[in-house]
């Protein structure tokens, strides 16, 4: 019925649906996996079914998506895109702090089903938000069997707000369900850990994200293309503008080939200013696609080296651009070259400038294979 609309991570919704037959749902629950992967779409299927009305579909651990209570809490389902939220969520980051004080941010299309997504200019989960949870947790559900109160990317609660969630966590009232989300389970603070049953999802297989993109106006290959892209996560696919995204990576592409054959010095630094003042691009994303590019070399040069089959691209349309780099690079070069990144990765903390970490890289690329 309901569940069956879920790709990927069966595992992780067949030990829910075990959990809602057996009667021992916990209270609080932590879905963690990759950005974009399903974790906050899975813990909206969970409101529904344990909310829904329909008998037959709460005996097989479903929901059916008709009733009055599945239909107010899909609201919930985009809330980005929600007519309502989405201009609210756009005007958050101008409000003043003592505004978003006086106002927290909470969502609901359903009396039972609350969200708390991060608010303002540096997107946390503020005190004022848990407070205002705690409030509403005090109250008896209305129209549903249990009021759900869903924190989205819960990673981005500080101390003082992780604090405030406590006596929630170790005395939840009745008929409550806590759902927090977040990309990694040890990036919740360990006052939550210690009280949120977690449940990792893992990314999709590419075949799992080229279904989901399905009513997608793109052509097959554009899909494929995307899925490959992604990197197993649904949305990153969903949001990713392919004609943009092959102009930066090859881009990228270039700068690795600067960087290797030495010949162009001025074209390599007009390349490097050329990416560091793309602000929309940070240097985490560009080393992102960095690693990604840097796979498919690898896989190239072992497949060459090998005789081995080689491994399916990420990069699908850049087959002939990375196998001339390929081509040009050995082992030695590609695990040194990773270093470089690797390094460059630890260094994201302490604010680096981008340029200077961009042409560092290219510069140190003919050096490595030299070695």
């Amino acid at each position: 019925m309901g569940w069956e609309q879920y790709i990927g991570n069966a595992g992780v919704v067949e030990a829910l649906r075990r959990m809602l037959r057996a009667g021992r749902l916990p209270h609080s629950l932590a879905f963690t996996g990759p950005a974009g992967v399903g974790k906050y779409t899975l813990a909206i299927m969970l409101a529904r079914a344990v909310n829904c009305e329909d008998e037959q579909a709460r005996q097989q651990a479903d929901f059916c998506g008709r009733c009055s209570n599945c239909r107010a809490i899909a609201g919930l389902q985009s809330y980005e895109e929600h007519p309502e939220f989405g201009p609210l969520l756009a005007e958050r980051p101008r409000l003043s702090l003592e505004e978003r004080r006086d106002n927290p941010l909470v969502l609901s299309t359903h009396p039972d089903v609350f969200v708390f997504p991060p608010d303002g200019k540096t997107r946390q989960i503020s005190i004022h938000q848990v407070r205002r949870l705690a409030a509403l947790a005090q109250y008896r559900p209305s129209r549903a069997r249990q009021r759900v109160f869903i924190l989205d990317e819960a990673d981005r609660t500080d101390e003082v707000a992780a604090n405030a969630m406590l006596k929630i966590l170790e005395e939840p009232p009745p008929a409550t369900l806590l759902i927090l989300t977040a990309v990694s389970y040890f990036q919740l603070l360990p006052t939550i850990r210690s009280r949120a049953i977690p449940l990792h999802l893992g990314p999709l297989a590419s075949e799992e994200v080229e279904r989901l993109l399905e009513p997608l106006p793109w052509s097959q290959e554009e899909k494929r293309l995307a899925a490959r892209l992604a990197e197993g996560s649904p949305g990153a696919a969903r949001r990713l503008d392919l004609e943009e995204s092959r102009r930066r990576r090859g881009e990228l592409l270039a700068l690795l080939r600067g960087g290797i054959e030495r010949r162009d010095f001025s074209g390599l630094f007009s390349r490097t200013q050329a990416l560091a003042q793309t602000r929309e691009e940070s240097l985490e994303n560009l080393l992102a696609l960095l690693y990604s590019l840097l796979h498919d070399i690898l896989y190239l040069v072992v497949s060459r080296e090998t005789g081995a089959p080689s491994h399916p691209l990420r990069n699908l349309d850049l087959e002939e651009e990375l196998s001339g780099i390929a081509r040009q690079v050995d082992w030695e070069w590609l695990v040194r070259a990773a270093s470089r990144l690797d390094k460059l990765d630890g260094l994201l903390r302490r604010n680096i400038n981008k340029q200077v970490a961009l042409e560092a890289l290219a510069m140190s690329l003919e050096s490595v294979r030299e070695q």
